[in-house]
């Protein structure tokens, strides 16, 4: 069995570690991440009792390929609500 060996769970990382999984024929992944958490600098973390998202708020979800990755694991109604927020038209309350 062929090994793939993935350096970084950030969002590559994950990124490639899936298509592998989801297409890859007999390819047994592995994916090495330094610190505790994934997601490299796009993750929610935890700081006095306060969650806060780090990192870029827009992921490239202009690009057909990833949004078929974001299609199959990511909720619709989520899925919408991240592209509006990328395009700067997510509006709360009743405005």
């Amino acid at each position: 069995m062929k090994k793939a060996l993935i350096i970084g769970a950030d969002s590559t990382g994950l990124t490639a570690a899936y298509e592998l999984l989801t297409k890859g024929k007999g390819i047994e992944v592995i994916l090495f991440e330094e610190s505790n958490d994934f997601g490299g600098i796009s993750k929610t973390v935890e700081y006095k009792g306060n969650r806060m998202d780090m990192g870029g708020l827009c992921m490239p979800c202009s690009l057909n390929n990833i949004r078929k990755i974001y299609r199959g694991v990511i909720p619709e109604k989520l899925l919408h609500l991240g592209e509006a927020a990328c395009q700067g038209s997510v509006h709360h309350g009743s405005h």
